[in-house]
């Protein structure tokens, strides 16, 4: 259940522990638990997929200093301040975030290159949103290259603090104002497509 392709051990304690020195993929399915499991060479997660748990934090991925990608559903943290050690990560994807309303916990990845952030699909029909404060610590991202904002949107509904992004390559907006978003794709060269797929195991 918590990784793929790499041989794990587990503790009695319900800890995680790896049986080979190499860098690992994590993976957590629908854990009904409360606290996330603890974790034995937390340094060796290089990717990491946490979907739809029931964990009270996702706080534990602090630990995981090596992270490069790093997919989300169901994310419980009220920030993104728990990722502050995870300076190597490269690629994020959080689908539903309820508590989130700030995203300046994201301006320190300054390796970051992929970002997605989404409602959950239940929301479309509502055309319910998560406001965040502001933008303007995505413009930090200097070697970000892809982004998603589905339905994370700042109170002016438009993307324009994003064009302080100097590498940005790709972006793709829903819920925004789409005169806005129109003139911020027409006065750039970033292209209105969707970010990658996370290079994951499937």
């Amino acid at each position: 259940m918590f990784a793929q392709n790499t041989p794990l051990q587990f503790a009695h304690d319900g800890s995680v522990s790896f049986s080979e020195r190499a860098l690992l993929h994590l993976e957590l399915m629908r854990d009904k638990s409360k606290l996330f499991p603890s974790m034995q060479a937390a340094d060796q997660v290089m990717s990491a997929r946490v979907w739809h748990c029931s964990y009270e934090s996702l706080s534990a991925l602090s630990e995981c200093v090596n992270l490069e990608v790093l997919v989300i559903a169901t994310l419980p943290n009220d920030s993104f301040e728990f990722l502050a050690k995870c300076k190597a990560l490269r690629y994020l994807s959080v689908l539903h975030l309820p508590q989130v309303s700030d995203l300046h916990g994201l301006a320190c990845l300054s390796n970051l290159q992929v970002l997605s952030l989404a409602t959950s699909p239940g929301w479309d029909s509502s055309g319910r949103i998560q406001e965040v404060r502001s933008l303007s610590p995505l413009a930090h991202l200097s070697n970000l290259k892809n982004i998603e904002l589905l339905g994370v949107c700042p109170p002016s509904r438009s993307p324009d603090e994003l064009l302080q992004c100097p590498r940005l390559e790709s972006a793709r907006f829903s819920k925004y104002n789409k005169q806005l978003v129109t003139h911020f794709h027409q006065h750039t060269e970033v292209k209105d497509e969707f970010a990658p797929e996370p290079p994951i195991p499937n």
